[in-house]
């Protein structure tokens, strides 16, 4: 799978796979939009196993921001994306995605 939902409390975390691409859009979309209500606080999506993107998904993590904020406008300012490789943290700086969500990247330790 390339794309789960594990809801905790009022808490919902998207778990991605090793590889999120164009592929995975049906999967990524079905798994936040099956599972948003009103009863969410927060959105995490999980890169720790993730270490290959591509530009269709910096456009499904848009989507995702847009979604929530027809959805739940409360919550837009929460969405995080956590546990990103250095592999991944580097295309959302390229993208300037600091400026869109909340980004959590592990410690690099030398």
């Amino acid at each position: 799978m390339s794309a789960t939902t594990v809801l905790n409390e009022n808490h919902m975390v998207i778990q991605l796979g090793d590889t999120f691409n164009f592929h995975c859009q049906a999967e990524f979309r079905q798994a936040y939009e099956n599972n948003l209500n009103n009863e969410i606080e927060s959105i995490v999506v999980d890169f720790h196993r993730t270490r290959n993107i591509d530009s269709s998904s910096l456009g499904m993590l848009l989507v995702l921001k847009d979604f929530v904020e027809k959805t739940c406008n409360s919550i837009t300012d929460s969405i995080q994306l956590k546990n990103c490789a250095e592999e991944v943290e580097i295309v959302f700086d390229i993208a300037n995605f600091g400026k869109l969500f909340l980004i959590n990247q592990p410690s690099h330790s030398s």
